[in-house]
Order: structure tokens, then sequence, then C-alpha cells
């Protein structure tokens, strides 16, 4: 966990974190399903709490080709990657899934 979205008492002790690269973390967790696909199938579940069309790169940035690349890599090699997009309202929620 990253941010604390309540107060917390003065017994509980809290290291300092370092700055989270979820691109990095994305990367690494990937590639790692992928090295087990020798005996296994890997599906990647990947959330959203709102309407996310899918993995495009619209705005580029540092990274962005990096990424594109490596994710066409795990595909090519079988991983499969499975999105799922929730809505959330106070009178419910709906899920929309969509296979890339």
């Amino acid at each position: 966990m990253i941010k604390y979205e309540a107060t917390l008492s003065e017994h509980i002790k809290t290291k300092k974190v370092g700055k989270f690269n979820s691109t990095e973390r994305f990367i690494k967790h990937i590639n790692e399903l992928a090295g087990i696909l020798v005996s296994n199938q890997v599906i990647l579940l990947v959330c959203f709490i709102y309407d996310n069309h899918g993995f495009n790169v619209e705005v580029r940035s540092t990274g962005s080709d990096f990424v594109e690349s490596e994710v066409q890599k795990c595909i090519s090699n079988g991983i499969e990657i499975w999105q799922v997009n929730f809505s959330i309202s106070k009178d419910g929620g709906k899920i929309n899934l969509s296979i890339w």
C-alpha cells in the first residue's frame, strides 16, 4: 500500500517508500508470467475501475515503445491478456470483459 486513506494511530509504524514505478512492476510481472508458460496456460487479468478501451498508448511517454513491445512479445509467447472494466456507482456495479 502506497497511500493510506485513514488516519493511523501513533502506535502504528510506517516506512518511507521510494518512488513507485508501475511500468517497471508491470513489465516485471508480465515477463515472469510469460516465463512459466512452458507447462502452464497463463492468463493475465487486468482490472480497471473505469471504461478502459484496451492496450493503446495514446500519449507517448518515456518507455512507451518498450512497454508496447514487451506486451506484444509476451502475447506472441502465448500469454493471454483478459481485461475487466468495472463501472461502480451507489446503485451497484457492472462488469465488461474483453480478451486481447
